[in-house]
């Protein structure tokens, strides 16, 4: 059973990656951190049952399955301004990107979830902070999935 088997997180920037390049300049530290998300291309997940590629495939092709129509979703209720269920969507994306080992996209929703409650740094976001990190993550998202794929097909 998936249930049984843990992964163990790792972060999917690379070590040796350096600051991380922007386009602007950042407005808030979450907005930075949205923008300097740049996935390793080859991100050593170090996942736990790396010694079974058909389990760690398995994973990864559900975690790619259930993941965007959930990022659909979380867009959805911003746009409807329902902020909670922004948050509890963040919440979803977040423990499962954990699970799988994707710790700085994990913390990427985090982040969000956090802004959504008016947890965050800089305390109650604004809408147009919360579309940033909404797109910021759409973006993190779409740059993951190529990674992800491969690293799924490469296990057979």
């Amino acid at each position: 059973m998936m249930a049984e088997k843990a992964l163990k997180p790792t972060s999917v920037t690379p070590a040796s990656a350096g600051p991380a390049r922007t386009t602007k300049a950042a407005e808030s530290p979450r907005q930075a951190a949205v923008e300097a998300f740049e996935p390793a291309p080859e991100p050593n997940l170090q996942l736990l049952g790396e010694d079974d590629p058909a389990f760690l495939k398995e994973i990864i092709e559900s975690y790619l399955e259930l993941t965007p129509p959930m990022i659909k979703e979380m867009a959805q209720h911003l746009h409807a301004g329902d902020l909670t269920a922004v948050g509890r969507a963040a919440h979803k994306i977040k423990s499962s990107s954990a699970q799988v080992g994707l710790s700085d996209f994990a913390k990427l929703c985090s982040s969000l979830q956090d802004a959504a409650a008016g947890k965050g740094p800089q305390g109650e976001s604004t809408q147009a902070d919360l579309t940033t990190h909404v797109e910021g993550i759409v973006r993190a998202f779409a740059a993951l999935h190529p990674v992800l794929v491969k690293k799924a097909e490469s296990l057979g």
